[in-house]
This record gives structure tokens, sequence and C-alpha cells, in this order.
């Protein structure tokens, strides 16, 4: 609606613009001058003939403006708040739906979202670097359900923050890019998601590089 009003209100613009520009003709030399106008009368008729649109006869120096209409459904809402794509409804999660456990003692359940923890998992370099791993976490994509499973992690009595120090939106940051590269080179390296404690901060760009480079290095060996 706001587009529509802005546009009307240019409209207008245009047509008083155009109004003002325009001079009654006068009668030729020699004939006889008609009575002077008296209030109430009409205001003189020009003697062009309009064959075009008013909204397509702007005043000078002012572009043509076209009018935004409602769609065939008669719709109002205004195109800038329009989605360019929809999303499907997120799932809504129970507890039922996850499989928390300890990585180095437990195993996954099928029909689970599976969450294992690794509390004392050493980095490349030998120093402590614990991980959370997501089980086949490219089958979900919907943003919302990846927030919303990340929540449940930071919540489960797993998750000890002193331990494994990520937060929600470094982690769904790392799960997007992630699946970002899982959809141009799927692979069974990225096919899960792992929150590494020395990864919390790293950009979007850090995590594509990252998982791209993991995909680059099981191709090499």
């Amino acid at each position: 609606m706001r587009s529509i009003r802005c546009a009307a209100a240019a409209l207008l613009l245009c047509l008083l613009t155009a109004a003002c520009g325009r001079v009654p003709a006068r009668p030729a030399e020699g004939a006889a001058a008609g009575p002077a106008a008296l209030p109430g009368d009409p205001l003189p008729v020009e003697t062009e003939t309009l064959s075009a649109p008013a909204a397509s006869l702007p005043g000078p120096g002012v572009a043509p403006v076209e009018v935004p209409r409602p769609d065939a459904a008669g719709s109002d809402q205004d195109p800038e708040t329009v989605p360019a794509e929809t999303l499907p409804p997120a799932r809504v999660f129970t507890d039922e739906d996850f499989h928390f456990y300890d990585g180095r003692t437990g195993e996954r359940m099928a029909g689970k979202i599976n969450v294992a923890f690794y509390p004392d998992q050493n980095g490349p370099d030998g120093t402590p670097d614990p991980d959370i791993r997501v089980w086949d976490s490219c089958e979900i994509t919907h943003p919302e359900e990846i927030r919303a499973i990340c929540q449940r992690i930071l919540d489960s009595s797993f998750y000890d923050r002193d331990v494994y120090g990520r937060t929600l939106d470094s982690m769904v940051t790392e799960w997007e890019a992630h699946n970002s590269v899982h959809m141009v080179y799927p692979n069974e390296r990225t096919r899960h998601v792992d929150f590494n404690r020395a990864d919390e901060g790293l950009s979007y760009l850090d995590f594509w590089q990252r998982a791209a480079q993991t995909y680059l290095d099981s191709v090499r060996n």
C-alpha cells in the first residue's frame, strides 16, 4: 500500500504540473471576444485534443509515473514485502526426535537426529578441541529447523559451555556453510557437521573454505 500511495501522489504532482503549464487558447485576432468569465463559470477548455492518457503527459522535467495495480486476486500487498521464495513451514521438534549421546561409547539410533559429544577430542596439533557432531546434517536445510536443533544441543544435559565453547549463531553459520558446500560437492566428509571448540567465532566464508578444503583433501587421499 505504501508504494501505491507514493505513486499516486507522484501522479497527482505530474497532472498538476501539466495543468499549470498549459495556456487556454486565445481567440483569433479580430474575432469577437466572448463574455467575461463570471464566478462559478467553468474554466476555458483547451483547443488541443488529448489522444493519450493523462498519466503519459507529465509536465516539463517530470518522468511518467506508472501506478502499481493490485494483482488478479485483488491483493494490495506492497511488492517490497513479498518474499522472493516462500519456505515451507518448519518442523516442530520434540524430545523424541533427538538422540544425544557420548560419542566415545554410544551409537546412533535409526530415525533420530543423532548428536554425538566428544569432550576429550584433540585437534591436529594435539591441543584439546572438544567436538559436537550432528550426523547427516546435510539432510536438514530449513533455517528455522537448523536453529532449533542448535538450540536443543545447547540446552541438552551433554552440553557444557566451559568444555565446548560454542554459541548459537556460530553453530548456525557453520551448519549453513557446510550445507552449501555439500550441495556443490556432495560427499561423506561434508555430510555431517562438527562443532569444534576451536572454530567458534569464524565467519561464514571461513567455514565454507574449511568444508571445501575437507572435501578436496578427501579427493586427493
